[in-house]
């Protein structure tokens, strides 16, 4: 049986995501962790959970909280740099002037998320034409500390939608 994951594979930097690890929770949510391995005290963790709304849009419930002691930065909206893609790669866009998009930052003001004070709150993505899942991530999310440049992209595949 073909996953979403087998028909859609990831060029150019996309194919160097770095390796995180994710789990689909009972409610149809999913949590990713990075780094890939470390436990979710010591990690970033991002909750996604995807719900169609009646106007053919996906609300986003997101939660992401950074525990990884490295530098991460998660922006979105109109001046980020998430990006979501459907089963085939196809691109999916982020409304960010839409009144359902409630998401708080609360990074430090270049983006980068300070531990103990989570991104969260709900985004809202043009539901895929078709298929169950999507695909988001990150460009120049993940970086090497103090002074370090933010560089590493985090891609999260197969959300589900409920």
């Amino acid at each position: 049986m073909q996953t979403a994951s087998d028909s859609w594979t990831p060029q150019g930097q996309l194919a160097n995501a770095v390796p995180i690890d994710t789990v689909v929770n009972a409610d149809k949510s999913l949590t990713a962790t990075y780094p890939k391995g470390a436990p979710v005290g010591h990690a970033l963790t991002i909750k996604l959970q995807a719900v169609r709304n009646p106007s053919g849009k996906l609300v986003v419930h997101f939660y992401a909280d950074n525990q990884s002691g490295q530098k991460i930065s998660l922006m979105m909206g109109m001046f980020g740099n998430a990006s979501a893609v459907d089963d085939q790669g196809n691109g999916l866009q982020l409304e960010e002037m839409d009144s359902a998009w409630t998401l708080q930052d609360n990074s430090d003001g270049d983006g980068d998320m300070i531990p103990g004070q989570p991104l969260h709150g709900d985004i809202v993505i043009d539901a895929p034409a078709n298929g169950s899942t999507f695909n988001m991530y990150w460009a120049q999310a993940v970086g090497n500390g103090v002074g370090g440049s933010v560089t590493g992209i985090i891609l999260i595949r197969d959300i589900p939608i409920s």
